[in-house]
């Protein structure tokens, strides 16, 4: 199922989310996407987030 962005569920989503981390007195929101989702990206830098650009994994 593919939902339209114009929806603006993600926004909602995240919105609540920052709502959610500033109430509990946290003092970062960390996200993992794959370099291949650009559109999320984008998203990501419009709601405000900045890159970070140190992301190590080890898979087992």
């Amino acid at each position: 199922m593919i939902i339209p962005e114009a929806l603006g569920i993600g926004k909602a989503l995240e919105e609540r989310c920052t709502a959610l981390a500033i109430e509990r007195k946290c003092k970062r929101i960390m996200v993992h996407s794959n370099a291949r989702r650009t559109d999320a990206h984008r998203f990501y830098l419009r709601q405000g987030f900045v890159e970070y650009p140190k992301d190590f994994v080890k898979f087992l």
